[in-house]
């Protein structure tokens, strides 16, 4: 459309800005911890894409029993209760800082730049911290990722090789599974999400 009108680029970067006075929210949320910190994405608009509670209640304790880390819940106002739930389960709770709903969407970016690694699903947050140059494990779940994912140099992706994958896409998206069980989701190994956040850790951020 933009070639039409004689406009014409192939830089797929992102920008991404935190507004004036973010920083020293940020800070004041976090700045308690010298460790590595890893974001969680604890919520998705499309509960089809979301990861499960148990699951990043499993994620979060690995993290910090197999790395020496600080995870970061990140999320709205509206995930506090999903937040206050998987807490309920976290073994090492002086290790996990509940941002949900800390910050507003223009103050986001403040916190992100913090990470030295995100995890999430496919959610705007992802798209974000991409933008950032944040390395990421994206849980691809059931999206079609040769339309959308994260571009960076130090993401990976993890996604199941399953039949019924991909099944939502950008122009027909989907809310429900098919087959009722989420599948693409319910079999990703928390112990391969951890490896590789223990190889993106271990990589400087910048190269």
């Amino acid at each position: 459309m933009l070639g039409s009108i004689g406009i014409e680029s192939y830089n797929i970067s992102k920008e991404a800005y935190a507004s004036e006075g973010s920083d020293v929210i940020a800070e004041n949320i976090v700045g308690g911890t010298s460790k590595p910190l890893v974001g969680i994405a604890i919520s998705c608009a499309n509960k089809l894409k979301e990861l499960e509670r148990e699951k990043i209640a499993k994620l979060t304790n690995m993290l910090l029993e197999e790395l020496p880390v600080s995870v970061v819940f990140i999320g709205s106002r509206h995930d506090k209760e999903a937040a206050d739930s998987i807490l309920k389960f976290i073994e090492k709770k002086d290790d996990v800082i509940n941002a949900t709903g800390a910050l507003r969407l223009k103050e986001l970016p403040a916190l992100l730049r913090r990470l030295s690694l995100f995890i999430g699903v496919d959610t705007g947050t992802v798209y974000m911290a991409d933008a950032l140059s944040v390395p990421i494990v994206h849980l691809a779940g059931p999206i079609d990722t040769s339309e959308q994912r994260p571009v960076g140099e130090k993401v990976e992706i993890i996604q199941a090789k399953l039949s019924c994958v991909p099944c939502t896409y950008v122009y027909k998206t989907a809310t429900q599974c098919r087959l009722g069980s989420r599948e693409c989701l319910r079999c990703i190994n928390i112990q391969d999400i951890v490896g590789i956040a223990r190889k993106l850790i271990a990589t400087p951020r910048f190269s």
